[in-house]
């Protein structure tokens, strides 16, 4: 398929993307139901079935398209990234970087987050550091290597993260973390669509420990389906109590909401087929209904 893509022009080659995420849709049942599931407890108000089922073949089309993006990746350049891609907020982002402290970038598993950290690294030129974690397929996982590292994009791996997080905060660079799965790791129970959501609570550990700003940002797929637009939302504010945990579970909960309203206005950008509601709490936290965010 890659192959097949670096043949074709790139709209062409996003539009075989469509149609491959397209068939994806009937192919990959599991998945299917998944999303399904997800999207009719997360948003209710999606009805009928016609109404949900419509929606997720729309975030299948738009993998397949990101996916063709990335394979055709090995072309592309600054100029063309920039010519693709638009952003509003970069003063939230410059100005963190001019004042040299380190800060993080939140985002999530939303529209093609590989083509966002290329606009950061080579258009505005920010050094971009992005927490990864190997995937299961070796070949994929060189392929995604590759393709960061041409774009300017320095991989540190999950797992061996904590020190090069610290050192690149502390040289006032910029690292990128999706804040939106169900963690392997260390991680808390906020509120997610009213559910709750095991969260990973690394950001907000650094963020306590650091004093690094989180700024939001997310890239949206336009209308006409090829080109993309990047929102920087300003900084994080949280009070801080000077209680650790606390502090920890405000800031989780804050950048989760935060996800939860890009979501909520561009349902077909994010990854339905994620089992973001797998872990269950314990029965006497599920009985205790999560604060919503203080005032950002």
């Amino acid at each position: 398929m890659r192959r097949l893509v670096l043949l074709l022009p790139l709209n062409r080659a996003i539009r075989f993307g469509g149609a491959a995420g397209w068939v994806a849709y009937f192919a990959l049942r599991r998945e299917r139901r998944i999303a399904l599931r997800n999207l009719e407890q997360a948003l209710p108000e999606v009805s009928p079935t016609r109404q949900r089922r419509k929606l997720v073949r729309e975030v299948f089309r738009n993998c397949g398209r990101g996916l063709a993006e990335v394979f055709w990746f090995p072309k592309y350049t600054k100029a063309l990234v920039a010519e693709r891609v638009s952003i509003v907020g970069s003063e939230h982002l410059l100005g963190a970087y001019a004042r040299g402290q380190g800060f993080i970038c939140l985002s999530a598993h939303f529209g093609n987050w590989e083509l966002l950290g290329a606009y950061v690294a080579q258009v505005l030129g920010i050094p971009f550091g992005v927490v990864a974690r190997d995937l299961k397929n070796p070949r994929v996982d060189e392929l995604v290597r590759r393709n960061r590292q041409k774009m300017g994009i320095n991989v540190i791996m999950r797992g061996k993260s904590g020190i090069a997080i610290y050192r690149r905060l502390g040289k006032g660079e910029c690292v990128g973390i999706l804040g939106d799965q169900d963690t392997r790791g260390e991680g808390i129970f906020v509120n997610f669509f009213g559910q709750l959501a095991y969260t990973q609570n690394g950001i907000g550990h650094l963020c306590v420990k650091t004093g690094a700003d989180i700024i939001p940002i997310f890239i949206i797929r336009n209308p006409d389906k090829v080109t993309h637009t990047i929102y920087v939302e300003p900084p994080l504010r949280v009070e801080r109590t000077g209680d650790h945990h606390r502090d920890v579970q405000e800031i989780t909960q804050n950048f989760t909401k935060v996800i939860e309203g890009y979501v909520r206005r561009y349902p077909a950008q994010w990854m339905w087929f994620h089992r973001r509601w797998r872990r269950k709490p314990p029965a006497d936290l599920a009985r205790i209904s999560t604060p919503q965010a203080r005032s950002t």
